[in-house]
């Protein structure tokens, strides 16, 4: 019974008491905002996870798409679902790479065929550009409309907008 107070009173100052509080609310503050931060960082986390997701599943062109899927199915390889289908996902990845070597090949004796091709339409956008020119020049005699159209002429674009 020596030194038992069940009873015992409360024998801290107010000030004490006061400032034991705020070091609680600061703690409490601290925590909610590290809580916070590492919600945040999480969500950004899962923000870029969602993206890259995304991504994988959008392609510019059938070279694109190919080696995408070859991701893709690798991915499932790799967790261990190809056993489940009957090896579908690395007969998948054999051929894609097999369409991408293919691809490869004939595109390269398709180049001279898309040179001339990407020269006519670059010629028909110089064609487009400077009807669009002459005309705007013809349409009005203010001098800015000279200055647009001879900046199309010019085909320039970071000039143009870089003032």
């Amino acid at each position: 019974m020596f030194g038992y107070r069940p009873y015992s009173k409360d024998e801290r100052t107010d000030r004490e008491r006061y400032l034991e509080d705020e070091v609680e609310r600061y703690q409490d503050a601290e925590e909610r905002g590290r809580l916070a931060r590492e919600d945040e960082r999480k969500q950004c986390q899962r923000n870029r996870q969602e993206e890259h997701e995304d991504e994988l599943r959008r392609a510019d062109d059938w070279p694109d798409a190919l080696n995408k899927q070859i991701v893709l199915c690798r991915r499932e390889v790799n967790d261990g679902g190809d056993e489940e289908v009957g090896n579908f996902f690395g007969n998948t990845i054999l051929a894609c790479e097999k369409a991408l070597d293919i691809w490869q090949f004939v595109e390269a004796g398709k180049q001279a065929e898309i040179k001339a091709l990407e020269e006519k339409i670059s010629e028909i956008q110089d064609s487009i550009r400077g009807e669009v020119a002459k005309q705007l020049e013809e349409s009005d005699s203010r001098r800015e409309f000279a200055q647009v159209a001879d900046q199309i002429r010019e085909d320039e674009l970071g000039r143009f907008l870089d003032w």
